[in-house]
């Protein structure tokens, strides 16, 4: 057993320090051949991510997507830690890929509440209605190397005897992308945020972010007009990277979304750069995944110009 110290340390030396979920339609066709039918859908879950892993020392630790400790007192634990079988397989080496969720409270409260800078405890009993849903299992061993060669069949094969059933997300095999089109419909139809395809042969990747697990989430969409707009990084430090938006009074920036090849963002680029700006002040499609409860925009992607349009939603 490792010492929070040393685990955090080993998470914190990886560029990504947890695998990462990838948009459906965002996967390129080079990637999606590696992809298999049948695969494992499952419900998405709009909460915190939480690795919960038990140390040598602190004892239960649930550690962020940027790989620091949440802030969790202890006495808040759900049931999910009532469970002997769960916490022995913690003792045994096991650490699991959860998520926190509360649904008496908005993702952006819970996400104040466990903010891993947070040093106020908690002075009210909204953490109460607290719990987890269990995604994924790897030994600590494989987490501190970074990766496991066991597929997805075969880390969750056990999960029955391990993880509470109202602990494991809604789970379907699917056997054609229909199928899952259908199930991510269906999902998202009766309120939920959306759906994960995981690939039953995919190994765990810390960092990994492409063909093994990929999501299609609810959408919301809107027609904007651009305020401005600024060049990518690396390979696209010549070409737009994303274009400014203003919407409920909040500027933020959308990057271009799948369908912008280089061809399209070289023109795009084209008719920004020099004397005549012709994209600031055009209207574009933004799709997002939300929009929050302070009016934001939430995940934006920029679809297509909207030529058709000549005034912006909001205007």
């Amino acid at each position: 057993m490792y010492t929070l110290a040393e685990i955090l340390k080993a998470i914190n030396s990886r560029q990504h320090p947890v695998q990462l979920v990838k948009h459906y339609d965002e996967i390129s066709d080079g990637a999606r051949k590696n992809m298999q039918w049948p695969a494992i859908a499952e419900v998405k879950y709009d909460g915190v991510y939480a690795l919960i892993v038990m140390t040598s020392d602190k004892g239960v630790q649930f550690i962020s997507r940027s790989g620091k400790p949440l802030y969790f007192e202890q006495n808040y634990l759900p049931e999910l830690f009532e469970c002997s079988a769960f916490m022995q397989a913690l003792r045994d080496g096991m650490c699991f890929v959860s998520e926190l969720i509360n649904p008496e409270i908005s993702l952006e409260e819970l996400s104040g509440m466990v903010n891993p800078n947070r040093v106020a405890g908690w002075d009210n009993a909204s953490m109460l209605t607290a719990d987890f849903v269990v995604h994924d299992a790897v030994s600590v061993t494989d987490l501190m190397r970074g990766s496991s060669p066991t597929s997805f069949a075969g880390r969750v094969h056990w999960f029955p005897s391990v993880v509470p059933p109202q602990n494991t997300p809604t789970r379907k095999v699917v056997s054609s992308e229909f199928e899952w089109q259908e199930f991510c419909d269906s999902v998202i139809n009766t309120g939920s945020e959306g759906a994960v395809l995981k690939q039953l042969h995919a190994p765990w990747i810390a960092g990994h972010k492409g063909w093994h697990v990929t999501k299609e989430v609810r959408g919301v969409h809107l027609d904007l007009r651009c305020v401005g707009w600024t060049l990518g990084k690396g390979k696209r430090n010549n070409q737009i990277g994303a274009l400014y938006f203003e919407y409920n009074g909040k500027l933020f920036s959308a990057d271009l979304g799948k369908g912008w090849t280089d061809e399209k963002r070289d023109a795009l680029t084209a008719r920004a750069v020099g004397f005549n700006d012709e994209v600031t002040g055009k209207i574009f499609h933004v799709k997002g995944l939300q929009i929050s409860s302070k009016g934001v925009v939430r995940l934006p992607k920029v679809q297509e110009e909207r030529i058709d349009k000549h005034v912006a939603d909001g205007e």
